[in-house]
């Protein structure tokens, strides 16, 4: 899943792609979010 994705990133001292994956989980978060209101 994603936040296992953002962990192993994080773990790994892979800030680049952690960034990446977190930007990427909350966008796609408040899009979803977005569509319901």
């Amino acid at each position: 899943t994603e936040h296992v994705e953002l962990l192993q990133a994080v773990a790994a001292g892979d800030a680049d792609k952690a960034g990446e994956l977190a930007l990427h989980h909350v966008t796609s978060f408040e899009e979803t979010i977005r569509k319901v209101l």
